[in-house]
């Protein structure tokens, strides 16, 4: 059975990189998902960062599904529990399914839908694109723990005219559904599952990080400062 999942989080902007997951500002504000067989979305709305609680996995679900999902990935990674309830949820057999990735492979590769935005894509498989308003709050700064609760719900999992089937949630699992015909269709099973397999690896090398051994390095540095010097007393 699947899952598609999705997260609002913070929007804070550090080291290059908007909504990071590894600073202490920004965490979820609310996450999204819906079941395989489920009439509607399911939400949770996080009032404070102390709030937040890692996404329970129910053992029927083998196969967790988001759009860029490295990104939910690594913010529920970093949430108090949710690495190891993770990597109790893939040592059972689970596995991801990324539907930007998935896309960019069925496509042959090309670079137009390369790390390619929902909208680009959804009206394809039977979506609608998202409520303009909150991006539009987004670009003028407005951090996601301020936006109006019910606005966001909107956004996340569809209006109540829509039955809360719609949203980023909905919208995905449309898109996975209809990438799983295609997959099929192309013979590209085995291969789309082993680069979701790679994917998995390259996010948990990122969430771990890279170890400097600094005291090393400053003397390393030093050293090819000083060639740099006499090279540079030679040339002159």
């Amino acid at each position: 059975m699947y899952r598609v999942f999705d997260k609002e989080t913070e929007t804070h902007h550090r080291y290059k990189r908007k909504a990071n997951p590894f600073i202490p500002e920004n965490y979820v504000v609310m996450r999204g998902w819906k079941d395989e067989g489920d009439s509607k979305c399911r939400w949770q709305y996080f009032n404070t960062k102390e709030d937040v609680r890692h996404m329970d996995i129910p053992d029927t679900v083998d196969i967790l599904v988001g759009h860029n999902i490295k990104f939910d990935l690594l913010y529920e990674m970093n949430i108090p529990g949710g690495y190891d309830n993770l990597i109790k949820y893939f040592n059972r057999g689970g596995k991801i399914f990324c539907t930007q990735y998935a896309k960019y492979l069925v496509s042959g590769q090309l670079e137009k839908y390369h790390m390619c935005a929902m909208d680009d894509i959804v009206e394809e498989y039977g979506g609608r694109k998202k409520v303009d308003g909150i991006k539009a709050l987004w670009e003028a700064g407005v951090f996601t723990s301020q936006i109006n609760p019910d606005l966001l719900t909107d956004y996340l999992v569809g209006t109540e005219d829509e039955g809360r089937n719609s949203g980023d949630i909905g919208n995905t699992e449309l898109i996975y559904l209809g990438l799983l015909k295609e997959i099929e269709a192309q013979g590209m099973q085995e291969a789309v599952r082993r680069r979701m397999d790679g994917l998995l690896a390259t996010t948990e090398m990122e969430y771990r990080g890279l170890y400097v051994d600094k005291k090393r390095a400053a003397v390393d540095m030093q050293a090819r400062m000083n060639e740099l010097a006499e090279v540079s007393a030679r040339l002159q």
